[in-house]
């Protein structure tokens, strides 16, 4: 105990930094209007619904519910979600072994400035929920690792998958760097490794095996089923086949060497962030091909490059889990910049500060290494931080498009409004019909790029009664896709039917065509060879309804 005490003092100047530049990275999220609310029922909750495998979060939230605690307060929930945050960057350092400060700073940075945060905290009604989660995970993982307890991870990593999976991938991330680095260790006993790493395996397939157990009593009990649910089962683990495995690993292989050179993925959307990923990845690649030159011969050289050549696929598994990786997912990928911090720690000489690549590698005078080696050392520290710094200015240029998108998303409802009132024989009790979803491109081509866009179109189009009940200046009666004169056809359904049957259907919707909301189409053809908003005549009052057609 006294031991784990001072372990946490002596990186108490980690959480104090990270939770600084953390409130000051995040502070829009704190205090502007950046929330990313998809539906105004989503308010006050985790949205853990019973189908999800979210079963504790549920539970969580029947229990917050019945003390009373079930409104959104912005500051609260965001500080609460920092506060969880500086706490994992600082377990994480201590689970790394990072002991340069230089170095365990920059890690914290990294964690604390990542894209994850923005897309969590956009989501400020429920964000403290999956800092929890965070801290769980990590702390399990702290406990396992460095203190070699057994029932309390698996306890912490049982709650945690209960109230969010999407930190699980970090999780067997952080075990297999512990373990691949401590392998690099001459004086780790292959046998002793090879025992420590199956008590670890154990603790992680006992903890899901139990969460599993417990979410499928947790549905029985309920009376509901997940099939369907993100096609997982009610084992909630997606099912894989080998091809799908074998596709996965070159996938993963395929996404490191391309980030340097690509803006496919958000996290290399820039080139100050290619050029960090590449200088990491590239002293990555240095450190690896010493250690095995290192190692000599034998079991442990083949175990290092087996373990080598898997870490690409552990810093890619949530692409594994979640197919897409969305910022809320992204957490493993900026390991890249992380792994060679904790490798650079372990391999620089006890006398010196720190020594340069080249010459570590040619095995030159100690003196001359150390020189050129701090070179090398600051240039990963200034790549990691020009990132985490790329990071930062990423989030919050992203919060500040959040509010903006909420404002265009308020002035269409204004507009469509005043449209309502132009409109012949309406009156403020009528029943209005939306008719498609919003093409975010056409309400602002020169500020929306493509992520924004996606954005504009799921806050707007994923419930459009929220969005008026929010926004707009009267009440509405709005059909929604529940209303039982909208027929209801799975996509293979509709697929089957004519086009002449389709004329026929004077409101309906397909699900499975969307992941999001279902949107309400019309064969109408008085609605069909009406314009699309935001062209004069997109609101027509029909047999009664008004009709705002937004699309086909």
């Amino acid at each position: 105990m006294t031991d784990t005490k001072n372990t946490i003092k002596k990186n108490g100047y980690v959480f104090l930094s990270a939770l600084l530049v953390g409130v000051l990275i995040n502070s829009q999220a704190l205090f502007f209007s950046t929330d990313a609310t998809d539906s105004l029922r989503a308010y006050g909750s985790t949205q853990a619904q019973e189908s999800s495998g979210r079963f504790i979060g549920h539970i969580l939230d029947l229990v917050m519910e019945r003390m009373g605690f079930y409104q959104p307060f912005r500051f609260i929930n965001v500080l609460i979600y920092l506060v969880f945050l500086a706490a994992s960057a600082a377990l994480v350092v201590m689970i790394l072994d990072i002991g340069r400060r230089c170095l365990a700073l920059s890690a914290a940075a990294v964690l604390v400035s990542c894209a994850m945060n923005s897309g969590i905290l956009a989501y400020y009604y429920v964000c403290h929920m999956y800092g929890f989660s965070l801290f769980l995970s990590v702390l399990a993982c702290f406990l396992l690792l460095k203190k070699r307890a057994v029932l309390a991870p698996v306890f912490l990593l049982v709650l945690s998958l209960g109230i969010y999976q999407a930190f699980f991938p970090t999780v067997l991330l952080l075990i297999f760097l512990h373990e691949l680095t401590r392998l690099m260790d001459e004086k780790t006993e292959i046998k002793e490794w090879f025992l420590t790493v199956f008590r670890y395996m154990a603790a992680v397939l006992a903890a899901l095996v139990m969460y599993i157990l417990l979410n499928r009593l947790y549905l029985s009990l309920a009376g509901v089923s997940m099939s369907g649910y993100l096609g997982m089962s009610e084992n909630v683990i997606p099912s894989y086949t080998p091809a799908m495995i074998l596709d996965y690993i070159g996938q993963s292989f395929r996404f490191l060497a391309q980030l340097p050179f690509t803006d496919r993925y958000f996290l290399s959307d820039n080139g100050i962030m290619q050029l960090s990923l590449g200088i990491c990845i590239g002293l990555t690649l240095l450190i690896m091909v010493r250690e095995l030159a290192k190692a000599g011969t034998g079991l442990r050289k083949g175990l290092l490059l087996l373990l080598f050549l898997a870490l690409p696929c552990f810093i890619n598994l949530p692409m594994l889990m979640q197919g897409t990786v969305g910022e809320r997912f992204s957490l493993n990928w900026y390991f890249i910049l992380i792994v060679p911090l904790v490798w650079m720690d372990r391999i620089c000489p006890d006398a010196g500060t720190v020594p340069d690549v080249l010459e570590f590698l040619t095995g030159a005078a100690e003196s001359k290494a150390s020189r050129r080696w701090k070179i090398a050392c600051g240039l990963l520290c200034t790549a990691v931080l020009f990132g985490a710094a790329y990071s930062a200015y990423r989030n919050v240029n992203i919060y500040t498009s959040y509010a903006k998108t909420h404002e265009i998303a308020e002035h269409v409802v204004l507009d469509v409004e005043n449209r309502f009132a132009d409109c012949e024989d309406y009156g403020v009790g009528d029943e209005i019909l939306f008719v498609g979803s919003l093409d975010a491109r056409t309400i602002n081509d020169a500020f929306f790029n493509i992520e924004y866009q996606e954005y504009l179109s799921k806050v707007f189009n994923r419930d459009h009664s929220s969005i008026f009940r929010r926004y707009g200046l009267h009440n509405h009666r709005i059909i929604t896709p529940e209303d039982d004169r909208v027929l209801k056809f799975s996509l293979g359904d509709f697929g089957a039917l004519e086009e002449e049957d389709i004329r026929r259907l004077p409101y309906f919707c397909v699900t499975g065509l969307r992941d999001d909301f279902p949107v309400i189409h019309s064969g109408s053809e008085e609605i069909r060879s009406m314009p699309s908003y935001p062209d004069a005549g997109c609101v027509r009052k029909i047999d009664g309804i008004l009709v705002c057609k937004f699309s086909d």
